[in-house]
C-alpha cells in the first residue's frame, strides 16, 4: 500500500510504495541522506483515507483556485490521475522526483560556479567571431563530478568537432528528464537556460548575484524543454525573444514537459527547484524571467 514520506531535511512530501520502507539513501530533491518511514498520519488513517488523500488533496486545491472552465479542466485531470494504476502513478511520481532531483544538483553547481568565478556561467563561450563555441552545460561538468568528461573535452576546438561525438559520450544522465522518453537519453538534453536581455543569462555575458536585483528566488536559471531534439553539446539555448509565455502549448522549443502532472520544473536563481503548472500566466513567466524588472512572484 502506497505511504507519504516526508523528507526530514527539507520537507518535500512524496507518495513512495510500501515496498521501500526501511531503505536508505538521498532525497531526489535535496540530496541528504534519507530512511524512508511512512508519515505518522498514514499509519493511523484507514486504507480509504490513504488511498484518497492525494487526489482529496489535489481537488481542493484546484476548487479554491480555479472557476467555471478551468475548474472543468481540473476535475478532468483529477479523474486521469485516479484512473491511473497505482504502480504507474507510482513510477510516474518516482520520475518526477528524480527530474527535480537533477535540477536541483544543476542549481547548486550553477551556484559553486558563482562562488569560484564571482558570476554564472555564461550561455556560451564565443569564438572570437563571436559565433557560440561551448556550451554552459560543458561548463558545469567539473561541478557536476564529470572531471574526466571535462578533460577529455577539447575547448580549442568547436562543440562539432567529430572528436567529441567520442570524447564525451554518453552524456551525463544529469541533463536528461527520465520522462523525456521522445529523446536520445546518451545525447539529447532535456534542459536549457532561457538566454537573452533582461534574463540571467544573456549569450556570452555573465551575471552575478547581485545583478539580480527581482531576488533570486524570483528568478528563473534554467528549465525543462520536451523533446527539444538537441544535443547536450550545443551552445544554443531557448530565445527570450522567441520562447512562448506559456508552458506545454505544443509549440516548439518551449518550456514544458512529458510529466502526469502537466507543467514544468524551472530552477531559481537561489537553487531552489519551482513547479510551474500548466495554467501558469504569461505575466507570471514574464515575470520570472527577469532580473531586474522590479517584479516579483509571490510563491
Amino acid at each position: 500500500m502506497p505511504f507519504h514520506f516526508t523528507c526530514p531535511h527539507c520537507n518535500h512530501r512524496v507518495r513512495v510504495d510500501d515496498s521501500l520502507v526501511g531503505q536508505t539513501g538521498e532525497c531526489a530533491v535535496c540530496g541528504k541522506p534519507i530512511t524512508v518511514e511512512p508519515d505518522p498520519e498514514d499509519l493511523l488513517a484507514p486504507k480509504s483515507a490513504q488511498q484518497t488523500d492525494n487526489a482529496g488533496s489535489s481537488i481542493a486545491v484546484l476548487l479554491v483556485t480555479l472557476g467555471g472552465m478551468g475548474l472543468l479542466i481540473a476535475l478532468v485531470v483529477v479523474l486521469v490521475v485516479l484512473s491511473m494504476p497505482s504502480t504507474q502513478l507510482a513510477q510516474a511520481t518516482a520520475k518526477q522526483q528524480a527530474c527535480a532531483g537533477n535540477l536541483a544538483r544543476i542549481g547548486q553547481a550553477m551556484l559553486d560556479y558563482h562562488d569560484d568565478h564571482g558570476h554564472f556561467p555564461p550561455a556560451y563561450i564565443a569564438a572570437a567571431d563571436g559565433t557560440p563555441r561551448h556550451s554552459w552545460r560543458v561548463l558545469l561538468l567539473p561541478y557536476l563530478g564529470e572531471n574526466a568528461l571535462y578533460r577529455n573535452y577539447d575547448m580549442s576546438s568547436s562543440w562539432d568537432n567529430p572528436q567529441h561525438a567520442w570524447q564525451v559520450s554518453p552524456m551525463p544522465d544529469i541533463y536528461h528528464c527520465p520522462d523525456d522518453t521522445f529523446s536520445n537519453s546518451t545525447i539529447e538534453t532535456s534542459y536549457l537556460v532561457v538566454s537573452g536581455q533582461g534574463c540571467v543569462f544573456d549569450g556570452a555575458k555573465t551575471t552575478q548575484l547581485s545583478d539580480i536585483t527581482d531576488g533570486p528566488g524570483n528568478t528563473i536559471l534554467l528549465v525543462e524543454v520536451a523533446a527539444c531534439s538537441q544535443n547536450w553539446l550545443e551552445p544554443k539555448d531557448l530565445d527570450r525573444s522567441t520562447v512562448p509565455l506559456a508552458l506545454n502549448s505544443g509549440a516548439a522549443r518551449e518550456i514544458g514537459s512529458y510529466h502526469p502532472a502537466g507543467g514544468a520544473h524551472a530552477v531559481m536563481a537561489d537553487g531552489t527547484v519551482r513547479w510551474l503548472g500548466n495554467l501558469t500566466s504569461s505575466q507570471v513567466l514574464n515575470a520570472l524571467l527577469s532580473i531586474d524588472a522590479g517584479d516579483t512572484v509571490a510563491e
